[in-house]
């Protein structure tokens, strides 16, 4: 993602496995940093999840960004729905269907689209997330930009089966990182 020569990646993995530390507390400011200019969208399944996440970013910034990749955050933009580092990249979070408008994205993170399994098994809340990915979510994506899904499976026709199921069709590749959980 960060070289700019994977676009597209799934990552699949069972609750409490430490994913959303990785890929969405501190894989955004390490792309941020090392990406002058960049602008990333941070999604979760709850807008209150989303800017925890977004502000576990701004700390690691906070703490390691000077020392480590000269890199401080900008005075007056520390908010943790909307934040920004020295070195001109931003980042905006937000819940899953929430607004995002505005800006557009270099790098979009989708993390657990669903609450709970009682939402995954919801054909109505299934068909409006994936309308939100279609209509809101893919449209902020600049052209060279690249797409972040992380969650749990709870569903074969969720946002991650329906995307795949979609770019059989269109030839859109897609990197699949699957971890089951252990019997």
């Amino acid at each position: 993602i960060q070289t700019g020569q994977l676009k597209r990646l799934i990552l699949q993995m069972p609750p409490r496995f430490g994913k959303s530390v990785l890929t969405s507390e501190h894989f955004p400011s390490w792309y941020m940093a090392k990406n002058p200019g960049s602008d990333v969208i941070l999604t979760s399944a709850t807008d209150d999840l989303a800017a925890e996440f977004s502000q576990s970013g701004m700390d690691l910034i906070r703490e390691f960004g000077p020392s480590y990749f000269g890199v401080d955050l900008v005075k007056g933009k520390q908010s943790s729905h909307k934040w920004a580092i020295s070195n001109g990249s931003e980042l905006r979070s937000a819940g899953v269907g929430g607004a995002i408008m505005g800006r557009g994205a270099d790098l979009f993170i989708i993390d657990d689209f669903f609450k709970n399994v009682e939402e995954a098994l919801s054909e109505t809340k299934r068909r409006k997330i994936y309308q939100w990915y279609l209509s809101t979510a893919r449209t902020r994506l600049s052209p060279e930009g690249a797409i972040v899904i992380i969650a749990t499976r709870w569903h074969k026709e969720d946002l991650i089966g329906k995307i795949l199921k979609t770019a059989e069709i269109t030839g859109e590749e897609w990197e699949v990182i699957s971890m089951p959980a252990l019997d």
